[in-house]
């Protein structure tokens, strides 16, 4: 069975309005066939650019068979 989520290419992309902040995120959603639900959410570090690290979620996802469900999001903190 097909879902909408895996009709598009992962990651799917998506930019938030999080208090004035726009925040990048990427979605790799888990297959409806998964036992369980297990989500795997990356917050980078630096650098913070979650398409830095596009590629090596995605090869998760690959070897996972899709059976995690992984966000990844940069959040701006801002220290002042």
């Amino acid at each position: 069975m097909t879902t909408a989520a895996h009709l598009f290419t992962t990651p799917l992309r998506s930019t938030w309005n999080v208090r004035g902040n726009l925040t990048e995120t990427l979605w790799w959603p888990a297959n409806e066939s998964a036992p369980r639900k297990i989500v795997l959410f990356m917050i980078p570090g630096n650098p913070g650019l979650i398409e830095y690290y596009a590629n090596f979620l995605q090869e998760i996802y690959v070897q996972t068979k899709g059976r995690i469900e992984i966000f990844g999001a940069y959040v701006d903190i801002s220290l002042t």
